[in-house]
């Protein structure tokens, strides 16, 4: 049955013209509602020495894909679903290194990358999202910082073909794997404001994209890599829908997912949101309310997940954890940056990181809040943070 996403061009048949060789190439298109139409072409053999005219009609084309391919994830309203269309809740942690001077994941010098896995998998963990830079990415990268006699297999190998391991074995006791640009240098998160360095030669919009396109060819058609996050909390001075080329974050937000989709139009494009707008101001990353006027628009439609991040007060002391009625005035706050995406049923959310240490009882009563009360609105992914 064809899937009533996916229908037939008014002209089947684009082209071909039969020669004497014996040979004939025709083309038959599809238009597919989530992607670019798509053209295939196949040859008819003529066996007689006299070319005839021949006439096509009644094009049959056998389709191989419903909403997107098997294994991976697509949105419907504020939901994410399965290729069959079954709603799916992310959840999982960040495990992060690759984005730093280590250029692997850190405690592999301690811990064997497979039972660490394994460990994470347990507690009914469905995602595991890698955080990386595009140093790690660089011709002559290297690993430091890994045991290699609990991970022996890891030896030798360059920074991709560790995360190429990690992957494999994620794959092998289903966890899925999202991948997160943290950042352009090596450790250098807290410094880069948007999502390329200005004034430097190599890490430039360009780059961030041409990376993240390579890493959608690397992986494209393994269903164990769902999505990308494509850009770590973009701050201070990154915008949103103003169009300021060198600040707007929705505008390269939708540059960068669509060259993703168009080598991998398979994955999840994950889009945070940003630390400021106008005089409202909030975690890095956190603010989208932009979205309402400028929503990010992609080339393949339902792939777009939005993001965002909340942590306790022993991170950081703002303003609404000092307010008199707090921690129950928490819903309105977030409500107001993002929580109008899922009410309206324009996208999902993904809770990218709500870590706490813990230290604290009241820790662990705003950590409860935000479960309790934001459950029902994200598909949330927990980060544990060191």
């Amino acid at each position: 049955m064809q899937p009533s996403a996916l229908t037939l061009s008014g002209v089947a048949v684009i082209g071909g013209t039969a020669t004497a060789t014996g040979t004939a190439n025709f083309k038959v298109q599809v238009s597919n509602s989530f992607a670019t139409p798509k053209t295939a072409t196949k040859a008819l053999s003529i066996a007689v020495s006299a070319v005839p005219a021949i006439a096509i009609g009644n094009v049959s084309v056998t389709l191989t894909a419903s909403t997107g391919g098997a294994g991976f994830l697509s949105t419907k309203g504020s939901w994410t679903v399965t290729s069959s269309g079954n709603p799916l809740r992310i959840t999982g942690i960040s495990w992060f290194g690759f984005e730093t001077n280590n250029r692997v994941l850190h405690g592999l010098w301690t811990r064997g990358y497979m039972s660490a896995l394994d460990q994470n998998k347990a507690p009914d963990f469905s995602t595991l999202r890698i955080p990386f830079s595009n140093a790690m990415l660089k011709p002559g990268a290297t690993t430091n910082s890994i045991n290699f006699q609990v991970n022996p297999d890891l030896k030798d190998l360059t920074p991709l073909q560790v995360l190429d391991k990690i992957v494999g074995y994620c794959g092998q006791i289903g966890l899925r794997v999202i991948r997160g640009r943290h950042s352009a240098k090596a450790d250098g998160y807290t410094g880069e404001n948007v999502w390329f360095i200005s004034g430097d030669a190599h890490f430039i919009e360009q780059r961030w994209i041409e990376d993240w396109v390579m890493l959608a060819k690397h992986y494209a058609g393994n269903a164990t890599v769902i999505g990308a996050d494509l850009f770590n909390e973009p701050k201070r001075t990154a915008t949103w829908g103003n169009n300021a080329p060198l600040t707007d974050w929705n505008n390269g937000a939708k540059r960068c997912g669509d060259a993703i989709l168009e080598a991998s139009p398979n994955w999840l494009i994950i889009v945070e949101g940003v630390e400021k707008v106008g005089s409202d101001s909030y975690w890095w990353g956190e603010i989208l309310s932009g979205v309402a006027a400028f929503p990010v628009t992609l080339s393949v439609r339902n792939k777009l997940v939005y993001s965002m991040y909340d942590y306790p007060a022993s991170v950081l002391a703002q303003r609404w954890f000092k307010a008199a009625d707090s921690p129950q005035n928490l819903g309105g706050v977030w409500d107001s940056h993002v929580g109008f995406i899922f009410n309206g049923n324009t996208a999902p959310l993904l809770l990218g990181g709500f870590g706490s240490k813990l230290a604290t009882t009241v820790n662990e009563t705003k950590l409860g809040y935000i479960r309790s009360s934001m459950a029902p609105m994200l598909d949330g992914a927990a980060k544990r943070k060191k």
